[in-house]
C-alpha cells in the first residue's frame, strides 16, 4: 500500500513549561544546551525536558569525583527520541565510554568506574526525532538499574502545560507549489493546487478530492465521533485544515500527513493530551504510478481517508513510540470510510506471510516493510469484539502514556489482554473472517503440515512475541497434543466444519486430547504470550509438539462455547493455505 505517514517536524518549535512529581530522590527540569552540575554521591538525580531540535544536547558536569567512584546513567526517550550517552574526562577530553541502545529500545544506558579523581562530563544527545526525555544519573547509584523506573516514565506525562498561544509560535514552512496556486475552499478545509509545473493536476482530480475529503471528515467526526484536532495558527492562510495537491511520488507516497507545532493539550477532546499537534496534508496530484484511471481515483479517495485520520491521530499524540499503531489505525479507517472499494484496507499479505512476527514489528520505510499497514486486521478484530469506540479509547490512553506498554494497559482497561487480542485476530485471519475477504489475495502461511503422529517442529522458525504459528492436520482423528518445548507458549486447536461454515476453538494450553473427526479441516495454533516493549526487539521462540494417538485417552476436551464464522474459509488439502 502506498499510503504513508512521514513523521516530519513532530514537535515543531514550541517548548512548553512542564511540572511533574517524580518518585526518585531529586528532580529538576532542564533545558537542552544548559549545562548542569552534579556533585551528590549516592542519590539519583532525574532530569526531564523536551528536545525541540535533533542536534540539541544535555550536559551534566560531575564534580569532586574520586578514584573508584562509579557513574551510572539511564536516558529514557519518548516518541522517536533516540538518546545517546557519552562520558568524557574533562581534564583530557578523552571519551571514556559511549552508548546508544544499552537501555530499553532506543534508550541509552551506561556505567563506568573512574580511575582518577577529577571532573567528568556526561553528554546526552538526541539522534532521533524531537520529543521528551528523562535522564537518570548518579554517582555510586546502582539502584538506577536495579529499580523499576517504569513509574517515572509514566510520571513524565503527569504534567501541566502552559496554555497554548499562537502568538508564541514561529510559523512552520508550508509546501510551495510549482505553479500558480489555486484553492478550493470548504467549511473545514482548503485544497491548494496548481494547473502547471511538476505539481500540475486537473480540475476533475480536485473535484473528486474535495468530495473524498468531505466524506472522510464527515464520517470520522460525525459518524464515528472523533474529536477535532487543534486548528493551526493561520499557516496556509487561515485556521482550516490545509491540503496540498503535489507530485510526491519521489517520496514513495500517495499521501503525507505532516505534524507541525506542539499544542500540548487538544482543547477539542474530553481528555488531556501532552503531545497534540496540528498538521497539514499532501495528496499526490495524479497517482500516475497506477496504470488504471479508475484505480488511481480510488487510491486518491482511500488516501484522503487515511491521511485525514493521521491528522486526527496527531490531535491526540503526534509522537508515540508505538509507530505501527498510526498506520494500522489509518488503514483500518479506510475500510470504514470506503468499505466498498477493493483498494481499502491495504494488502494483508505481510501479516498473512509472517504470522509469527511480533506485533507491531517495523524495519523502517527504507526497508520496504509495510507490515504495520496490514495490522489493521488486529484493530478490526478487537473492535468487533469490544466495540468501535475501543480503538478511540486506546488513542485517548496513548495520549497520556507511551508505547506498546500503554497499548497493553489500555487493553487491560477494556477488560481484555493483548494475548487474547492476538489470538482472536489470528483465528479470524485463518478463517478469513473479514468483510473485505473477497479482496484478499493471500492466505495465512502454514508453518508445517502434519499427516501422522509424532514430533512436530517449525519448518522455518518459531514464534516471536505476540504472534502465532499455524499447523495443519490433514488427517482427522483423535490427537493427544503435548507442548514439549517453548516458554510462554500456549496451544489451541481450530476445527472447521465446511458443511455449516462454522469453526470451534479448543483451548489446549500445554497438553490435551481433541477429537478432530467431526471437522473437515483442523489447525493447531501456537501462540507466544510473551509481551515485548520495543518493536525492534523481537525474538523467536522455538517449539516442539508431540502428537500421539488419543483414542485411549480417559478424557477428550470440549470446544469453547463460541461459534466462529467460517463462511469465507477456503478448504485446503495438504497445505494449500501456505503463504509465500
Amino acid at each position: 500500500m502506498l499510503n504513508t505517514l512521514l513523521r516530519v517536524g513532530l514537535l515543531g518549535v514550541c517548548l512548553l513549561g512542564l511540572s511533574v512529581d517524580f518518585s526518585l530522590a531529586i528532580e529538576e527540569d532542564i533545558t537542552p544546551d544548559e549545562p548542569q552540575t552534579l556533585s551528590v554521591s549516592g542519590e539519583v538525580l532525574t532530569y526531564r525536558g523536551i528536545f525541540t531540535a535533533q542536534d540539541a544536547e544535555v550536559l551534566i558536569i560531575l564534580t569532586e569525583l574520586n578514584a573508584g567512584d562509579v557513574i551510572y546513567a539511564d536516558a529514557d526517550g519518548f516518541g522517536f527520541v533516540n538518546t545517546y550517552l557519552t562520558l568524557i574526562d574533562d581534564a583530557t577530553g578523552t571519551i571514556l565510554i559511549e552508548d546508544d541502545n544499552g537501555g530499553i529500545g532506543f534508550d541509552a544506558a551506561l556505567q563506568y568506574e573512574i580511575t582518577k579523581a577529577g571532573t567528568y562530563l556526561l553528554q546526552m544527545n538526541n539522534i532521533g526525532s524531537e520529543g521528551g526525555f528523562l535522564l537518570h544519573v548518579g554517582v555510586n547509584t546502582p539502584q538506577i538499574f536495579q529499580e523499576d523506573t517504569a513509574s517515572s516514565r509514566d510520571d513524565f506525562f503527569n504534567v501541566e502545560f502552559d496554555p497554548f498561544d499562537c502568538d508564541d509560535v514561529r510559523a512552520g514552512t508550508r509546501p510551495e507549489l510549482s505553479g500558480s496556486e489555486r484553492t478550493r475552499e470548504a467549511d473545514t478545509f482548503v485544497v491548494h493546487y496548481t494547473r502547471s509545473g511538476l505539481d500540475r493536476t486537473t480540475e476533475g482530480w480536485v473535484d473528486e478530492l474535495v468530495i473524498a475529503l468531505q466524506r472522510s471528515l464527515d464520517i470520522q467526526f460525525e459518524e464515528l465521533g472523533w474529536a477535532l484536532p487543534p486548528s493551526d495558527c493561520g499557516e496556509g492562510g487561515d485556521t482550516r485544515l490545509d491540503v496540498y495537491v503535489m507530485d510526491i511520488e519521489n517520496f514513495g507516497a500517495a499521501g503525507i500527513a505532516t505534524s507541525e507545532v506542539l499544542v500540548g493539550n487538544n482543547p477539542n477532546t474530553p481528555v488531556e493530551e501532552y503531545y497534540a499537534t496540528y498538521s497539514f496534508l499532501r495528496i499526490d496530484n495524479d497517482m500516475s504510478f497506477v496504470a488504471d484511471t479508475d484505480e488511481a481515483f480510488d487510491l486518491m479517495r482511500t488516501t484522503a481517508a487515511h491521511e485525514v485520520h493521521h491528522n486526527i491521530q496527531f490531535g491526540y499524540d503526534s509522537n508515540d513510540r508505538f509507530f505501527g499503531f498510526y498506520e494500522a489505525g489509518a488503514t483500518w479507517l479506510e475500510t470504514l470510510v470506503y468499505p466498498n472499494l477493493s483498494i481499502s484496507g491495504a494488502d494483508v499479505t505481510p501479516v498473512f506471510n509472517t504470522p509469527d512476527a511480533c506485533y507491531g514489528s517495523f524495519d523502517g520505510f527504507g526497508s520496504g516493510d509495510v507490515r504495520p499497514y496490514s495490522e489493521w486486521l488486529v484493530i478490526d478484530s478487537f473492535s468487533r469484539d469490544l466495540g468501535r469506540d475501543s480503538y478511540q479509547f486506546i488513542w485517548e490512553y496513548l495520549a497520556a502514556n507511551e508505547g506498546l506498554g500503554a497499548f497493553y494497559d489500555a487493553l487491560e482497561e477494556l477488560d481484555t489482554t493483548p494475548e487474547e487480542v492476538i489470538l482472536r485476530a489470528g483465528i479470524r485471519n485463518l478463517l478469513l473472517d473479514y468483510a473485505l475477504a473477497d479482496n484478499f489475495t493471500s492466505r495465512v502461511r502454514i508453518e508445517t503440515t502434519v499427516d501422522d503422529f509424532g514430533l512436530v517442529a517449525p519448518t522455518r522458525n518459531g514464534v516471536q512475541q505476540l504472534s502465532v504459528d499455524y499447523i495443519e492436520l490433514t488427517e482427522q482423528r483423535i490427537y493427544t497434543i503435548d507442548l514439549l518445548d517453548g516458554d510462554a507458549l500456549e496451544v489451541y486447536l481450530v476445527g472447521v466444519d465446511a458443511n455449516s461454515d462454522t469453526a470451534r476453538l479448543y483451548e489446549i494450553g500445554t497438553t490435551g486430547t481433541v477429537d478432530t473427526s467431526p471437522y473437515s479441516d483442523a489447525f493447531i495454533i501456537v501462540l507466544n504470550t510473551a509481551r515485548h516493549l520495543d518493536t525492534d526487539i523481537c525474538v523467536y521462540t522455538n517449539w516442539i509438539l508431540q502428537l500421539s494417538d488419543g483414542s485411549t485417552a480417559s478424557e477428550v476436551m470440549q470446544p469453547t462455547d463460541e461459534i466462529w464464522n467460517a463462511t469465507n474459509f477456503e478448504h485446503s488439502s495438504g497445505g494449500l493455505h501456505q503463504g509465500n
